[in-house]
């Protein structure tokens, strides 16, 4: 057997991504790093599929999230929650579907609700 070179470079094989993405009519975020994948995939419906893949697919966490089914203060109400949890607010944005800074005004809003009642 020949010994390798110290060029050669062993490449694990990528974690498989359990989403349906249609690079056509989608718009998705994949992100990954120190074995784990995050992949989020908006519909054109405005749907949000999320998956978190950690332990080469030994663990799994995937969410749906459909904007039809909320209203925009339940919305609110979900991604101050989810803040309130230690969620960034572009993980956030990348949940629900919206913009970082429509996060950003949104928890403002809702601080400042909080404090005049």
């Amino acid at each position: 057997m020949e010994k390798p070179k110290s060029t050669d470079v062993a490449v694990p094989s990528p974690l498989s991504i359990p989403l349906d993405i249609d690079p056509v009519n989608d718009s998705y975020v994949i992100k990954g790093g120190a074995g784990v994948a995050v992949a989020h995939v908006k519909k054109p419906s405005g749907e949000v599929f999320s998956v978190h893949v950690r332990a080469n697919g030994a663990l799994r966490q995937m969410t749906q999230f459909d904007p039809s089914k909320v209203t925009v203060d339940e919305r609110r109400a979900l991604e101050m929650d989810l803040y309130a949890k230690g969620h960034t607010q572009s993980d956030i944005a990348d949940l629900v579907g919206v913009k970082q800074p429509t996060v950003a005004h949104d928890l403002k809003l809702m601080r400042s609700r909080a404090k005049s009642s």
